[in-house]
């Protein structure tokens, strides 16, 4: 025999769960645009939207360049990654003006 007070409890910790995800998306979602943590999120978002490790163009004084995944110059987020936006392929950054780092 079901217990109305458990039915209770049951939706109530299934509501606690749903909560708890969307505001995990939610801040999430929000980090993505604070220009500290930013580089931190945007990079595991790249890596799913390319399927693979992307390749990190780098526009910090002008240099305009980019790393591919292997090279010494890759490096993943960091806090400052502000200078740094992800494309899928080394001939996305050459169509949008970068050259390829010399390391």
């Amino acid at each position: 025999m079901t217990n109305h007070y458990g039915d209770d409890t049951q939706n109530s910790k299934h509501r606690k769960i749903l909560i708890g995800i969307l505001t995990f998306i939610l801040i999430y979602t929000a980090s993505i645009f604070i220009p500290i943590v930013g580089g931190y999120t945007a990079y595991p978002v790249a890596v799913i939207k390319c399927g693979n490790l992307p390749v990190i163009t780098n526009d910090f004084m002008a240099s305009y360049t980019y790393s591919e995944p292997g090279m010494t110059t890759y490096s993943g987020p960091n806090w400052l990654s502000t200078h740094k936006n992800y494309v899928c392929s080394a001939k996305d950054a050459e169509a949008e003006g970068y050259r390829k780092a010399f390391f």
